[in-house]
C-alpha cells in the first residue's frame, strides 16, 4: 500500500468554482464574502474575509483559504516551516 506524502491539490477553472464551493461546503453571503455551512464567516490566512471572486482554493482539509493571488500560497508554506 502506498503512503500519500504530499497535501493533494485540486485544481479547477473559472467555469467549476461554483461546483468546488459547493462541494466544500461555502456559499457565497450578501456582500460576496465566503462562508460556510453554519454562515461563519471564511478568511485567509490574515484573518481578511475572502470574496467568492478571488476564491483560490483550500488547503489542509479546507481549514485555510487561498486566495487566487500567488502570495497566499507562499505565505502559507512559508508559515509551515516555521
Amino acid at each position: 500500500m502506498e503512503t500519500l506524502t504530499e497535501t493533494p491539490i485540486i485544481t479547477f477553472d473559472e467555469q467549476n468554482k461554483d461546483r468546488v464551493l459547493s462541494s466544500l461546503g461555502f456559499k457565497e453571503d450578501k456582500r460576496g464574502r465566503l462562508v460556510n455551512e453554519k454562515g461563519t464567516l471564511l478568511t485567509d490566512l490574515d484573518f481578511e474575509p475572502v470574496l467568492a471572486k478571488d476564491f483560490g482554493g483550500a488547503l489542509r482539509g479546507s481549514k485555510v483559504i487561498v486566495k487566487k493571488d500567488k502570495s497566499d500560497l507562499v505565505k502559507y508554506f512559508i508559515s509551515k516551516k516555521k
